[in-house]
C-alpha cells in the first residue's frame, strides 16, 4: 500500500473471539454474518473509484470470510497507523467492534462499528455501546443502513487540542470497561 494512492475503504478483521466466549454465538453465524456484510459492502462501492481492504485482525491466524472484492492487506502495522498515514485515503473504515473504530472516528474518518448486525446477546451489545458513546463512531442497526454508509460524505478535520482529551476519554473509559 503506498502513501498517497487512490482512495480506499478499509475493513478491520476481528478474531472469532465472540464465538468463544458465549455459546449463542456459532462460528458458523459469526461467519456468515460477516460474509453478508463483506457482500453488502463489494456491491455497495461496486461502482465508485476506490479499493476495498481487508486488514486481519492479529489474532486471526486464518480469514474464515469470503473476501470476494477486497484484498487482503498484509501491512505490518496497525489500524490506527494507517489511519494516521492515510487519513486522507480511506474513505471509509468498518469494524465488527474495534477499538480502531472510534481511532479512526476520532481522525476524521468516516468509521462504523457493525456490532448491531450480529445477533449478539444483550452483554455485548451494552459493552460496545458503552465503547463508542464517546465517538463518532456510526453504528448501522440493518443492511440498509450498512448500504447507506457508502454514499456518505465527510469533511476532513484538522486535529486540535480537543481531539487528545477527546481520545485520552475513550481510552480510559475502555480500560475501565476491561477492569
Amino acid at each position: 500500500l503506498e502513501k498517497n494512492k487512490k482512495p480506499y475503504i478499509l475493513f478491520t478483521g476481528h478474531s472469532l473471539g465472540p464465538t468463544s466466549q458465549f455459546e449463542d454465538i456459532t462460528k458458523e453465524s459469526y461467519i456468515e454474518t460477516t460474509n453478508h456484510i463483506l457482500s453488502v459492502l463489494s456491491d455497495c462501492y461496486l461502482n465508485q473509484d476506490v479499493k476495498l481492504y481487508y486488514k486481519p485482525h492479529p489474532r486471526e491466524e486464518t480469514i474464515h470470510f469470503d473476501l470476494a472484492g477486497f484484498e487482503v492487506l498484509k501491512e505490518p502495522m496497525t489500524s490506527e497507523m494507517l489511519f494516521a498515514r492515510d487519513r486522507s485515503s480511506i474513505k471509509a473504515a468498518y469494524s465488527v467492534a474495534s477499538n480502531s473504530s472510534a481511532t479512526a472516528a476520532l481522525m476524521g474518518i468516516n468509521s462504523y462499528a457493525l456490532y448491531k448486525l450480529y445477533q449478539y446477546p444483550d452483554v455485548l451489545i451494552e459493552r460496545a455501546d458503552r465503547r463508542y458513546e464517546l465517538s463518532a463512531v456510526k453504528k448501522p442497526a440493518n443492511m440498509e443502513e450498512l448500504r447507506n454508509s457508502s454514499i456518505e460524505v465527510r469533511a476532513l478535520n484538522k486535529y486540535d487540542e480537543s481531539d487528545v482529551g477527546h481520545l485520552k476519554a475513550i481510552i480510559e473509559k475502555i480500560v475501565a470497561d476491561v477492569s
